[in-house]
């Protein structure tokens, strides 16, 4: 996936230093993932760091802006992979009908 590319490739820009181009690759990333990580029980108020992040930004706080982006796409990818797990659990009339060891 994308966002996850971009989240491993921001982190190696932040371990090097160079805010400037993670922070590229965290917006590129958040916009790939765009909303596909909310849930109809997911309350998601990461919309809040993210306004943190540009005014960062804005004022040239490169690495706080950074860290807040990193946190937020490292949030909602997670919220995503849960996300999908829970489309792939079995409905309670597939798992009462599934031979499980005893």
């Amino acid at each position: 996936m994308a966002a996850s590319n971009a989240l491993g490739g921001a982190e190696e820009q932040i371990a090097k230093g160079d805010y400037r181009r993670a922070n590229i690759r965290l917006r590129d990333g958040l916009e790939s993932l765009g909303d596909v990580f909310l849930g109809s029980d997911v309350l998601d108020d990461s919309g809040q760091r993210l306004s943190a992040a540009a005014s960062a930004e804005w004022d040239e706080k490169l690495e706080v802006a950074a860290r807040l982006r990193q946190s937020t796409l490292a949030d909602r990818l997670s919220h995503y992979a849960q996300l999908q797990n829970l489309r792939k659990c079995p409905t309670p009339t597939q798992s009462a009908t599934m031979d499980l060891p005893l």
